[in-house]
């Protein structure tokens, strides 16, 4: 892993000297140290959140745009200033929650008009509003912070992972390494770019209820049901901004399962919106658009669609042998935490740390050449595991990812057709396609048909997927096709072109065991010619031809057929040279694309 952050800071004021700061100050000719990593004293800010006081007061954390400390209580919820002469009125709640206007100031005896909780936004208000009508913390839609507390930043990561470690067991405690970040990640939410869901798998009994019920009170506004519909979940999500969290995925129909999966698809990525008809003021329709980003978790007994499975990082519930939980959540620990979570959220708004942290895990990611959706995810937690110094103890999960996403994509539906059309495309290979030469390639005019590829895939899947599901993985592969009277069938000019960009996504052969002979071919005496082969270097004749197209000497050409391996390199290297046994190493140093 990469280095640290190093010490943690003090909370509420100074901070203490950090690992960047100590590398800034033995590297300060480094191009990549910035030398105002740290702003001093730190300066708070980020959007206005509704805080509920141990009196059930709620109010307003609105912090100060300059430096200097948090306030709150402008604004409380059931508070009403008259604008006329300024006095305050307090009437209170209805039955429902609601704030109750006052019929007229007691002042200056006027009927209004009378501002209620200030010039915040709307959803600042209605998020305040929901909060206040719950009795308890505890009957709340979701758990609310108190006053923002200064801590030591440290101090508050490891607290978490005590808190989920106590309330929730498992026997891989990497899991409680992924799981901290992740709820540390859902207060930075306004600073990212991408999200990482959680899939919760596990029978039941697992745990996996109470591994979501455990998360909701550590997590930002985490919210926690058995049962939603679609239209509910991006209404609540672009509203209420909810960490939204499904106990019960798997007992959704399959159709509002589909529904569910297409917001979390567009929830995981910023700015990715859902589209729905909403009344309007006329009585008819209009077209309203939800924005869905948020931290979503799904716990089901059975694994979901496969691009609901790689925008989540995926933990096994299953619980610890010999291990007591406790009957109940200790929830005066757990609003402790909140409130040291809420100060870190202002403390780290738009700063200079959250940068150097996002810097530091962006360089991560290309060291350790993570990509496109795996690297998506990393970020969302790499980035507060940099900032609160705990990268190092993230390590093995983060690697944890890495090697679930390649199983995943090796694994995946996608992976397995393209592993039955490249075998099904061998075997005509081998039963002696066109012979290499003349520019005549070998992939000309194949054509694979479905019926071919759907019995292979059932076959080696052990399922019992129609031919029009099969046809659609492929179908949207990118593959054309073409029907005649034995049916539909892959028909593209570019047929090898795009298996093997496919097959190098997925970490597959191209040619699987195909005899290197029947990819490798002599080719007409008056096509040869004689100068340095393009693989070797040596001045030979060239007299042989890929079925990639490329031509190479006639030692060359023996030293592949010699090769029996299964992931067989497209080009000769030093080490494949080396391993024939060849004394002439070649110009080239290309690995296989797959390697």
């Amino acid at each position: 892993m990469s280095e640290g952050m190093g010490a943690a800071e003090d909370g509420g004021g100074t901070p203490s000297t950090t690992g960047v700061e100590r590398e800034h100050k033995e590297s300060a000719d480094s191009d990549d140290r910035d030398p105002k990593l740290y702003e001093e004293p730190p300066a708070y800010s980020g959007p206005a959140e509704p805080i509920k006081k141990d009196d059930g007061t709620v109010l307003i954390c609105d912090p100060e745009p300059d430096r200097g400390d948090v306030k709150w209580g402008g604004a409380e919820v059931g508070k009403w200033d008259c604008v006329r002469c300024g006095n305050t009125i307090r009437p209170g709640l209805d039955a429902d929650g609601e704030p109750v206007e006052p019929p007229e100031c007691p002042t200056c005896e006027r009927q209004g008009p009378f501002q209620h909780m200030g010039d915040y936004k709307s959803a600042v208000r209605r998020a305040a509003v929901e909060m206040a009508s719950a009795d308890r913390p505890t009957d709340s839609m979701w758990f609310p912070p108190n006053e923002p507390k200064a801590a030591r930043t440290d101090e508050v990561w490891s607290d978490i992972r005590t808190y989920i470690k106590e309330h929730w067991s498992s026997a891989n405690e990497t899991n409680y390494d992924l799981l901290t970040a992740w709820a540390v990640s859902t207060w930075f939410r306004p600073e990212l770019e991408f999200s990482s869901h959680l899939f919760l798998s596990g029978q039941s009994t697992g745990g996996k209820t109470r591994l979501l019920n455990t998360l909701a009170r550590v997590s930002y506004r985490g919210v926690v049901t058995a049962s939603t519909s679609s239209a509910s979940m991006y209404r609540m999500i672009d509203d209420l901004s909810l960490t939204f969290l499904v106990s019960e995925y798997h007992g959704l129909d399959e159709d509002e399962q589909q529904k569910l999966d297409n917001v979390i698809r567009a929830g995981q990525k910023r700015n990715e919106i859902v589209t729905r008809s909403v009344p309007n003021a006329d009585g008819g329709w209009g077209v309203g658009t939800f924005n869905t980003f948020t931290h979503a978790g799904i716990a089901a007994m059975e694994e979901p669609a496969d691009d609901i499975v790689n925008r989540c990082i995926q933990i096994q519930s299953r619980k610890a042998a010999d291990v007591d939980l406790p009957e109940k959540h200790d929830e005066e620990t757990a609003k402790d935490i909140r409130s040291r979570m809420l100060h870190e959220r202002f403390r780290h708004h738009d700063s200079e740390r959250w940068d150097a942290a996002y810097g530091k895990a962006l360089r991560y990611c290309e060291e350790h050449n993570v990509t496109d959706r795996t690297r998506e995810k990393v970020l969302a937690l790499l980035t507060p595991a940099y900032l609160f110094g705990k990268v190092d103890e993230l390590g093995d999960a983060i690697e944890s990812v890495i090697e679930d996403d390649h199983e995943a994509i090796s694994s995946s539906e996608d992976a397995n057709v393209i592993r039955v059309i490249r075998d099904l495309a061998n075997e005509k290979i081998e039963e002696g396609g066109p012979v290499i030469g003349d520019d005549e390639d070998i992939w000309d005019g194949m054509k694979i048909y479905n019926t071919e590829i759907t019995h292979l895939y059932n076959q080696i899947t052990e399922s019992d997927k129609s031919y029009e599901a099969v046809s659609e993985i492929w179908r949207n592969l990118g593959l054309e096709y073409a029907r005649d009277r034995d049916g539909s069938h892959i028909s593209d000019d570019r047929l090898k072109e795009k298996l093997e960009r496919e097959c190098n996504v997925h970490g597959i052969d191209l040619y699987g065991k195909v005899p290197v002979g029947r990819i490798v071919k002599k080719m007409p005496e008056d096509e040869w010619w004689g100068g340095d082969c393009p693989e070797c270097g040596y001045d030979r004749t060239i007299n042989h031809k890929h079925a990639d197209g490329y031509k190479m000497c006639g030692p060359c050409a023996a030293e592949l057929k010699e090769m029996d391996t299964e992931a067989r390199p497209y080009r000769l290297t030093v080490s494949t040279c080396a391993a024939a046994g060849s004394t002439a190493l070649p110009r080239t140093a290309e690995p296989h694309p797959g390697q």
